[in-house]
């Protein structure tokens, strides 16, 4: 649980504006823009479709010198595994906000 942690956060790190999403509605409101909405959607992976993802999280965190290629080719193995028993499970949340000008 803690090295998937580091691999996250490791990520996150490497985006301008990780939490750019949360700001969506206020920064369209602040903009001037009336009949803000928001919603999100999430894709949920299950097998072994999501395992390049996985691997390039941990790819890039190793690169990041986050983790060592060691822990990196565990956590890998580790996931390769849980989809081979049918065991994999990763959410990817999405968010959408629009707004009306004028």
């Amino acid at each position: 649980m803690a090295l998937t942690r580091t691999i996250v956060y490791a990520r996150a790190s490497l985006i301008p504006s990780p939490r750019a999403a949360r700001r969506q509605r206020g920064l369209l409101l602040d903009a001037g823009l009336s009949a803000v909405t928001a919603e999100a959607h999430t894709t949920v992976l299950t097998g072994p479709e999501a395992l390049p993802l996985l691997t390039g999280l941990a790819e890039g965190a190793c690169a990041a010198g986050a983790i060592t290629g060691d822990q990196a080719g565990a956590w890998c193995a580790e996931q390769r595994e849980r989809a081979r028993t049918d065991r994999l499970f990763l959410a990817v949340p999405m968010f959408l906000a629009a707004g009306t000008a004028g």
